[in-house]
């Protein structure tokens, strides 16, 4: 009787364990988040992860243009058809007018054009180009054309966003790999002519592994979203920005920031009219671009459309406003 009773109680002790431990783990279990489970495997091994992941860099895109076009007592008639004399105050010398346009705001995509800022986004959109540049060797479930698509959008990116930055602030430390929150940041501000020719690798590499149009029947990452591609960027978005950064560069004011004279700087126009050549030679070969007839140039900046699905732009802008903008149908 007494083994019997001492064999009851030892198997309540065992089970009364077991369950408790089962609930620890049950516990365990429900405390982690449903993304806890996800690895960096699920999200950079194969192209339609990797893209989505991409996705979120062309919502980063920020127009000061719509930020700033609601404060009209301002005097920031900034649209064609509004008839004002007043001239936008940046226009007068007046470079830290409204700051908060650029600089205030918090890191969130999923809002619409008027409230996303150039600051925090644009870094936030160089720091994810790095990420994806860094996760490339995940990516083993692609395409060799699959691995250039996504590779060629975070150089574009990561260029791209730094000339946003650059064209108000000037020139900038050139972020080109991932930092750690645990170092010290002590990398030095460029000039900007320095910074432009970071940006200008980072266009031109991009150029190399980018299709023409994702809608080439032979670009295979594109036939998914066929009909669908127009605003993703393409060989002609690098080239064409390619061209504007060293323009840009070129300019008197520019070349003597940079430590030269207030004249153009003739090698930096020389490759600017080089990259821009190739842009147009480009989009004439494929069909990707062409200007708009005289019938319909105005398409270029507005087109009637009742059912608001349709964008200005045409066959001529090439980096057009993003289809989604939250708050607008």
């Amino acid at each position: 009787m007494k083994k019997t009773l001492k064999t009851y109680k030892l198997g309540f002790f065992i089970t009364v364990l077991l369950v408790g431990l089962s609930l620890g783990s049950c516990e365990e279990y429900l405390d982690k988040a449903p993304e806890a489970t996800i690895t960096e495997k699920d999200v950079f091994g194969n192209f339609n992860s990797f893209q989505g992941f991409v996705e979120e860099m062309y919502n980063c895109i920020a127009d000061p243009h719509k930020a700033l076009a609601g404060n009209i007592y301002n005097h920031m008639f900034l649209a064609d058809e509004t008839l004002s004399n007043a001239p936008l105050l940046w226009d007068d010398g007046n470079y830290w007018f409204d700051q908060g346009r650029f600089l205030t705001g918090t890191v969130n995509t999923n809002v619409g054009t008027m409230n996303k800022r150039i600051w925090p986004l644009a870094w936030y959109a160089i720091r994810k180009a790095n990420l994806g540049l860094s996760k490339i060797d995940l990516m083993t479930e692609a395409t060799q054309q699959e691995r250039d698509a996504i590779k060629g959008q975070c150089l574009f990116f990561r260029g791209f966003f730094h000339l946003e930055l650059m064209q108000f602030y000037g020139g900038l430390p050139y972020i080109d790999r991932m930092l750690s929150p645990s170092e010290e940041l002590t990398i030095p501000r460029l000039t900007y002519k320095e910074t432009a020719l970071k940006a200008a690798k980072d266009l031109e590499e991009s150029a190399k592994l980018l299709p023409a149009s994702w809608d080439d029947p032979a670009f295979e990452p594109g036939k998914a979203t066929l009909g669908n591609n127009g605003v993703r960027i393409s060989k002609v978005h690098a080239l064409a920005f390619l061209g504007k950064n060293l323009l840009y560069a070129s300019s008197p004011m520019m070349n003597e920031s940079s430590g030269g004279s207030a004249v153009y700087d003739v090698e930096l126009c020389k490759q600017a009219a080089v990259a821009l050549a190739e842009a147009i030679k480009v989009s004439a070969e494929t069909g990707a671009y062409k200007l708009q007839s005289w019938e319909t140039w105005t398409d270029n900046f507005w087109v009637w459309s009742p059912s608001n699905n349709l964008r200005p732009g045409g066959t001529e802008v090439i980096m057009n406003q993003m289809i989604f903008d939250v708050g607008y149908t």
